[in-house]
This record gives structure tokens, sequence and C-alpha cells, in this order.
């Protein structure tokens, strides 16, 4: 092999270094990323049903309570009209509202208690269920940005793998290419210390030389061991 195709075959040898190590690389970040995308969709699932768990057992399970509080906050707001809510006397609209109550429905001071009690109940379950919400919104967002990580991940592996494909079938081209002028038998390039090509019947080639001294003492190619012992010169 001349010193040039040395030098090239080495280039890219090196170069197929380069890439494998970028693709081994690239790989582990890819696996790491993905199973970690595999247990944030797990965590985000588990958010999911804690926060479908919670409103089964408060709001779905208790629609009195809402219905309850959401009549008496209607009143309210009817009443509340322009005002500023930081102005809203609520304590006086309770007080009317148990008097106009009692007037209507004869309904006593134990009513107004359980509204209170509702409101109470709603306010918990609406700051936990805001908790759980953020929560899975927070998971949500990292679910996603880890996901784009894959997917450029995976992209980056792909590119290396291509990359790594041209660079073998560069090597296997040039070595192909090397063997196609090279002897079989004495691996010298032809041409070189006037070595003259030659072609067995089946095609196969090697130097003269090698030729006469292989059908010397052999009746069969010397690369697929066919019949024959003929060989004849190719110019190329």
């Amino acid at each position: 092999m001349s010193g040039i195709d040395e030098y090239l075959r080495d280039l890219l040898k090196g170069k197929k270094d380069v890439v494998l190590k970028k693709l081994e690389g690239v790989k582990r970040k890819f696996e790491e990323k993905d199973s970690e995308l595999t247990r944030v969709a797990e965590k985000l699932a588990k958010a999911q049903n804690e926060l479908k768990e919670f409103r089964a057992n408060t709001f779905e399970k208790h629609p009195e309570i809402q219905e309850r509080s959401s009549d008496f906050l209607t009143g309210a707001l009817n009443e509340y009209g322009d005002e500023d809510p930081a102005d809203f006397d609520w304590n006086a609209y309770m007080q009317r509202y148990i008097f106009m109550q009692r007037l209507l429905l004869k309904v006593d001071i134990d009513e107004l208690q359980r509204y209170k009690e509702d409101n109470r109940k709603l306010d918990e379950w609406h700051t936990e269920e805001g908790k759980l919400r953020l929560n899975r919104e927070r998971v949500e967002d990292e679910h996603y940005n880890i996901k784009i990580e894959v997917e450029q991940l995976k992209e980056a592996v792909q590119k290396y793998e291509a990359e790594l494909k041209q660079v073998n079938e560069g090597l296997n081209l040039m070595e192909s290419m090397y063997r196609s002028l090279q002897c079989t038998l004495c691996l010298q390039l032809f041409g070189t210390n006037e070595r003259q090509r030659v072609s067995t019947k089946c095609g196969h080639t090697c130097c003269q030389e090698c030729a006469t001294k292989w059908f010397a003492s052999h009746r069969n190619c010397p690369t697929c061991k066919g019949p024959g012992k003929s060989f004849h010169a190719v110019y190329i």
C-alpha cells in the first residue's frame, strides 16, 4: 500500500474512532435520559391519579356540600353588587340571611353553621386541589422537557450511526480496491518490482512469479481452489 493510501486509511480509521467514541457517549446519555423519562412518566401518572382520587373523594363524593355552599355564595354575590370585596360585610350578610331564612324557610342557626362548615371544607379542598394540580403541572413540564432531550439524543444517535456507516463504507471500498491491486499470495501490489498481474481460468488474480511457483506444485486456483493450472497476463 502506498504512503498516500496508508495516510487515507489511517485518516478514515482515526475518524472512525472519533465517531465511535461520540456514538457511545450519546447512546449512554440516551439510555440514561430514556430511563429518566420512564421514571418521570410514572411520577406523572401518580400525580394524575392523586388528583383524580382526591376529587373523587371530595367534590364528587360530597356534591351536596358544594351545592349548598353554591346557593349561599350566590345569595351573597347578588347582594354584593358593585361593592368592593374588601368592604363587603359578610357578618351583616349572614345575619340578614339568617333572618330571611327564618322568615321564609324557618331555618335555624344550625343551618348557618352548616353553611359555614361547608365553606370551610370547600376552602380546604380547593387549597389541596390547587397543590395537587400544581404538582401535576410541574411534573408535566419536567416530562415534556426530558422527552425533548430524548428526541434530540435519538437524532444524534442516528446522525453518528449514519456517519459511522459512511466511514465504514469508505474503509471497505479502500480495502476492496487495495485487494484488487494486490497479489493474493505475496500480498505485493501489482507493478511493484516488475510484478506482472495474471489471472487464473476462474478469474482470480495474482502476480506472475507467484502463479508460476504455485502451479508448479498445485493443480487448483490459490484463491477458490477451483480446478485448473493455466493463467494469462492481465493489463490494466
